[in-house]
């Protein structure tokens, strides 16, 4: 009876897992940093990895994410199986252009969902929760990014080469 108790117990603890892990993944120019949650909000685990600008080294990228999410996986007392239960958003450099986003999106990371947006985009919904505000970035890139209403204002942040400025 005991034994079936605890099946119980256990299957009720996963069914209340499943779909309700997010991840959260921040893709820079200097480092990759993961950090798992639950429904919650309550931190399971937290990863990084290398550089990871999808736009100038998209290989690069993908294998500091990876790192970054296997370290908050395990930092969480998970696995690799239980990615297909993950909802998960990617915020990175470089995945301002439509055709590095996607690639990033095909990757094979696992997870039941993923969503990729910029890195400028996850830090003014961070800062601002959705509501209207802007941002600056300055560290390996540059740039500013804001939201008024349903409208996007952006400045810099195209890279080194045509507006980066304040890059390393």
């Amino acid at each position: 009876m005991l034994g079936s108790e605890v099946g119980s117990v256990l299957e009720q603890a996963a069914a209340s897992i499943m779909g309700r892990l997010f991840l959260g993944m921040d893709g820079g120019g200097s480092n990759a940093r993961a950090r798992l949650a639950d429904d919650a909000g309550r931190r399971l685990g937290e990863g990084r990895g290398g550089p990871a600008n999808v736009g100038n080294d998209p290989e690069g990228a993908l294998a500091a994410l990876e790192v970054a999410t296997t370290t908050a996986l395990a930092a969480a007392g998970l696995s690799g199986s239980d990615r297909a239960e993950i909802v998960a958003v990617i915020g990175a450099a470089g995945a301002a252009d439509p055709r590095v986003a996607a690639r990033l999106a095909g990757a094979p990371f696992g997870f039941h969902r993923l969503r990729v947006v910029t890195d400028a985009e996850i830090a003014l919904e961070g800062a601002f929760a959705g509501a209207d505000g802007g941002i600056l970035i300055i560290g390996t890139g540059s740039q500013a990014y804001g939201r008024l209403g349903d409208r996007r204002i952006r400045f810099g942040g195209w890279g080194a080469a045509v507006s980066d400025g304040g890059s390393g």
